[in-house]
């Protein structure tokens, strides 16, 4: 998951960046075996944003990501991915101006077939083990990990699930923030599954 949004950013135009306490955060849940996160950072040559106290007062968000929003405010982000868009609270994000996506709803909404085919194919040529070719990936990691998007991609690269897909996310977005066009929207009921609706006539 983390690899398809780090990758899919040049071609998607979206830039990826975290903070030292998200870093930490993920490096304390790791399995074992797994790439360090500050080597994934150095080796996609991200930037690590300050971690930082929110110029305004957070209110619902849960305690443990209250630093995660206040890093991703100060940095003028527009949009947090995680896969715990339930643990960001309404107000906090509309003062914020910002939506949480989980990488799911992002991806589908952001990238095209082609540009999806493309970062599968540049994962396939880094990839010694079982999946390595785009198919397979597709097949095997995105239909369970990231189900929305092997949907919208399933006839094109004309493959079924190598294992029952997995489950969407129950809350997907909540925010101010149009996925697509990245505008803020006064009025945050008229967006629609992360869409506000000009984007969804498109």
């Amino acid at each position: 998951m983390r690899t398809l949004v780090l990758l899919s950013g040049p071609v998607a135009d979206h830039r990826s960046y975290w903070s030292p306490y998200a870093e930490r955060e993920a490096a304390r849940h790791q399995p074992s075996g797994a790439t360090p996160i500050a080597l994934v950072r150095e080796l996609h040559d991200l930037e690590c944003v300050p971690d930082g106290t929110s110029p305004i007062p957070l209110t619902d968000t849960d305690e443990k990501d209250k630093p995660i929003l206040a890093a991703a405010a100060a940095a003028g982000a527009d949009f947090i991915l995680t896969e715990n868009v339930k643990d960001f609270g309404p107000r906090d994000l509309q003062a914020t101006s910002m939506s949480a996506v989980h990488p799911d709803l992002f991806l589908t909404t952001r990238m095209t077939g082609e540009e999806y085919l493309f970062v599968l194919e540049t994962i396939a040529e880094n990839r010694r083990r079982d999946p390595n070719t785009a198919q397979t990936i597709h097949a095997v990691e995105t239909a369970v990990k990231l189900p929305g998007l092997f949907m919208a991609h399933r006839d094109a690269l004309s493959v079924h699930p190598s294992i029952l897909a997995g489950t969407p996310a129950k809350t997907r977005f909540r925010g101010v923030r149009c996925i697509q066009c990245a505008r803020v929207q006064a009025e945050p009921s008229s967006l629609l599954e992360g869409l506000c609706p000009e984007c969804r006539r498109l």
